[in-house]
């Protein structure tokens, strides 16, 4: 069941199950729900943050909590191109899951907030992008290391 469970949260579906509550928010503030349209856009920000997380730590993450998923997506930011902007994009998508709860924000600041949701999605997109690229070119640089010492240990064999 775990294994499976980390496959899905893998997989490029929970990435389009992100990018469906990101168009669902805007659809629901649309519609005229701004309730649920802030919980639309904190799910799809929640949803992102650990299966990237996830992906990248081997499975050891337990992102079970707010406070968690939190700590998550700032270390996941630090490799944004522009760190500071993304995690003031996380910091107003919080805001939006307190809304849907609070009921306090005005039309205004629910669309600010999807718009910062969306924009740190993609930007979550690129810190993947990122670091699947530097996990491969150390699986790369592994690898032909491995394959040099197999040559020079065969090498020196051959010299016996």
């Amino acid at each position: 069941m775990m294994v499976e469970l980390k496959k899905r949260l893998d997989s490029p579906r929970h990435r389009r199950t992100s990018r469906r509550l990101i168009r669902q928010a805007q659809e629901e503030f649309d519609a005229g729900d701004p309730l649920q349209a802030s919980k639309k856009a904190w799910e799809a920000v929640v949803h992102r943050v650990k299966s990237i997380y996830k992906k990248h730590s081997s499975g050891r993450a337990d992102l079970g909590s707010h406070f968690k998923v939190m700590q998550a997506a700032q270390a996941l930011l630090k490799r944004a191109d522009n760190p500071e902007e993304s995690i003031g994009d996380l910091l107003i998508t919080r805001v939006l899951h307190v809304n849907f709860y609070d009921d306090d924000l005005g039309d205004a600041a629910v669309q600010s907030g999807i718009a910062a949701a969306r924009r740190l999605l993609d930007n979550l997109d690129r810190v993947d992008a990122k670091l699947s690229r530097d996990s491969n070119r150390r699986r790369r640089a592994r690898k032909h290391h491995q394959s040099s010492q197999v040559k020079r240990a065969a090498g020196v064999r051959g010299v016996q």
